[in-house]
């Protein structure tokens, strides 16, 4: 009714705002300073995460949110650190004095066990969605598909 109406409204301006800020201050920036560009595989790099990033979040704002309560919603996101938790396992080794690599392997297995954590939300989630006469089972969402797609793509940006 008109109340989804507002609420859809609403969230879209507080997805695009930001974004669009962004936008604004990279425009400002790329026009009036002076910047060496980047080379295209960096710039199509970067733009292939930001694309990804915008059809997640807004998957996300407008299919998925809305169908689910505030605590499943809020139980949902805590998913979308993947991809960053992914790199960040690579981030995880320095150069020793002797020219040698070392790795922290104790940041390595917790960094596992919180990607495996977040990997719950984005695969266990949809496969909760199957639909029941149950009370007790979650209730069916109807774009199970958008769930992982969203949380995934969200993450790209990170």
């Amino acid at each position: 009714g008109t109340e989804r109406t507002t609420w859809i409204w609403c969230l879209f301006f507080a997805f695009a705002f930001p974004n669009l800020g962004a936008f604004l201050r990279s425009l400002r920036i790329t026009l009036f300073k002076m910047q060496e560009f980047p080379r295209i595989t960096t710039f199509l790099f970067v733009l292939m995460m930001e694309c990804l990033h915008v059809v997640g979040m807004a998957m996300l704002v407008f299919l998925v949110l809305p169908e689910l309560d505030s605590v499943r919603a809020m139980t949902l996101t805590a998913g979308i650190a993947t991809v960053p938790g992914l790199f960040n396992i690579l981030t995880r080794h320095e150069k020793k004095d002797d020219g040698n690599w070392t790795w922290h392997w104790v940041y390595i297995i917790g960094d596992v066990f919180a990607i495996i954590c977040q990997l719950s939300a984005l695969l266990v989630w949809p496969l909760l969605q199957g639909g029941s006469d149950d009370v007790n089972k979650v209730p069916s969402h109807p774009y199970p598909w958008a769930i992982p797609l969203s949380l995934l793509f969200v993450t790209c940006s990170y």
